[in-house]
């Protein structure tokens, strides 16, 4: 029976890392996780207050309320985009005079484009800045009394009418929590700037003007990840 040479001793174990020593090393790693893509509608609701004079008569009631309706979509962890309209109603003004007596209430319909770029945000809270253009179509609803000569009867007529659209800028912050499951709280901080005209409205009243809004909102979100079928 031929001697074992001590050369081939070693084979096996040579054999065994010729072959399993390249297929550890050719093994790529783990791509990173990507971010979803969700999609989500809400509502909200607040209040707005008003700075400023009127265009022709004093300022009487300067806080109103919101409300409005959003859709967006999230296609990166740290930014959305989305589309919304918001009615708010802006106050009143109101003038008295020997002649007549004037009431005006006014209100807004604006339809926004809105970006929010999150600061922190985690599978549960986020934190938010948003920023966004919008067009704003004005509305004035007018109750006029009418003094006539000592001794005539009072005439009293209601009028309104619209006007617009005109440029909206908004910027804000906020944040987002998790309640449970698709639902999401949301609360935010916004301050509207609408450059409304001040010509007059129809043959009611003259337009808003120049408007500067501050409010705060308050909503619920029902948010999908969507990245099955966008991605």
């Amino acid at each position: 029976m031929p001697g074992f040479s001590p050369r081939f001793a070693s084979l096996p174990l040579a054999l065994a890392l010729g072959i399993t020593g390249p297929a550890a090393a050719a093994e790529p790693p783990p791509a990173p996780e990507k971010a979803p893509i969700t999609v989500e509608v809400g509502a909200h609701v607040g209040f707005a207050h008003r700075f400023g004079d009127g265009p022709s008569l004093p300022v009487a009631g300067r806080l109103g309320g919101v409300f409005g309706l959003t859709a967006a979509v999230s296609p990166w962890s740290r930014a959305s985009v989305g589309l919304g309209w918001e009615h708010t109603t802006v106050g009143s003004e109101r003038g008295r005079g020997d002649l007549a007596d004037v009431d005006v209430r006014r209100s807004l319909d604006v339809f926004w484009a809105s970006a929010r770029l999150f600061v922190m945000r985690t599978d549960r809270f986020g934190f938010f800045v948003e920023l966004g253009p919008g067009l704003a179509i004005q509305h004035a609803v007018a109750d006029v009394l009418v003094y006539p000569a000592p001794g005539a009867q009072v005439t009293t007529y209601r009028c309104s009418e619209s006007g617009g659209p005109g440029v909206a800028l908004r910027a804000g912050l906020g944040i987002e929590a998790k309640i449970v499951g698709p639902l999401w709280f949301t609360a935010d901080t916004v301050f509207d700037h609408v450059q409304a005209s001040s010509a007059a409205l129809g043959d009611c009243v003259p337009g808003a003007g120049s408007l500067a809004l501050l409010g705060m909102r308050f909503g619920l979100t029902y948010r999908r990840d969507m990245s099955r079928w966008l991605r």
